[in-house]
């Protein structure tokens, strides 16, 4: 089984840019400042981006003692281990009856059961088409400052949503086929 890791990542993202591998992002060379300083923003960005299956984790949230100012009866906190990057969602409750504000979930119930989307910092628990799409994308935001070449981005930028169709794809084809509350629909056409 291959090892993966952030370095082997940000080097598949700079052997797109035909630049040397490095041994560590906190190398002194150039190559291994530009991907260190994209590096974590990149991953929670693209980790946030979609529902990705590998990242789900749940977690069940007890209100706090204060409440919000108005709209809503109740407020918690959103979890920090993992740590929540996006409420997918409230068990029970339509996606309109709560919202996210800050680092607090808003709504009319006591106690949720939430399912989100977590920052995961072990590539190993990376699903491999993942990591080939933030491989992409860390070439893309560090071409210019490694190569100064437009049209390689470019190139380099179709790339990315073609590993990203394919990444989501597999991503989307894992566990429970996720159903769209048909209720809501038919609710609006009356």
């Amino acid at each position: 089984m291959t090892t993966v890791s952030e370095t082997s990542i940000c080097n598949m993202a700079l052997a797109l840019l035909g630049d040397e591998r490095i041994g560590a992002l906190t190398d002194n060379t150039e190559a291994a400042r530009a991907c260190n300083s994209v590096y974590e923003h990149l991953r929670n960005g693209l980790l946030r981006s979609h529902p990705w299956r590998f990242a789900r984790a749940r977690a069940s949230l007890a209100s706090l003692s204060t409440t919000p100012t108005w709209g809503w009866s109740y407020e918690f906190t959103l979890p920090t281990d993992p740590y929540c990057l996006r409420v997918l969602d409230v068990e029970e409750y339509r996606q309109d009856e709560w919202t996210v504000e800050g680092r607090k979930l808003l709504g009319d119930f006591s106690t949720a059961n939430i399912r989100y989307i977590s920052i995961i910092t072990d590539p190993m628990q990376f699903d491999p088409l993942f990591s080939v799409a933030l491989a992409t994308r860390i070439s893309i935001q560090i071409c210019m400052r490694l190569t100064s070449d437009e049209n390689l981005r470019n190139m380099l930028r179709r790339d990315f949503d073609e590993h990203m169709q394919e990444a989501r794809s597999a991503s989307g084809q894992e566990g429970e086929v996720e159903s769209i509350n048909a209720t809501i629909f038919a609710d609006e056409r009356l």
